[in-house]
């Protein structure tokens, strides 16, 4: 099939063909690939996709977290050593557990004690050690 214009179905039958056709590159590295939208203009096509780390083991996660938090944690006013640190929150203690990078107002994650996990403003630096 030749393709002559680009339009949405176009550009979704592509999009599918291109991820079927990276699906051993992805099998191969044990990553997960998958599309991720892109932009149509008359003459052409940005197409975009996703390389996800797909981590199974628990520890594997715990260890993938802790790095990233001592990598981005002075950005958010923290020390890596801040990472399991405990503070209190409306009487309740907290454990830091992680960072979402992508969250602006509430990047600090944190663990309850029944494990439960809620998201955090920076202002959590001032409690550590309260």
């Amino acid at each position: 099939m030749t393709i002559t214009t680009l339009d949405t179905k176009t550009a979704n039958l592509l999009q599918k063909e291109m991820a079927a056709a990276l699906q051993s590159v992805a099998q191969r590295h044990g990553i997960k690939i998958t599309p991720h939208g892109g932009t149509i203009g008359a003459s052409h096509l940005d197409v975009m996709t996703k390389f996800k780390v797909e981590i199974e083991d628990a520890a594997a996660k715990a260890e993938a977290r802790k790095k990233e938090f001592d990598a981005y944690c002075a950005l958010f006013g923290l020390k890596p050593e801040h990472f399991g640190a405990k503070f209190m929150s409306r009487g309740t203690e907290y454990r830091i557990s992680g960072l979402e990078l992508k969250r602006r107002k509430y990047p600090i994650r944190a663990a309850d004690p029944d494990g439960k996990e809620l998201l955090f403003t920076e202002s959590v630096a001032k409690h550590i050690g309260r």
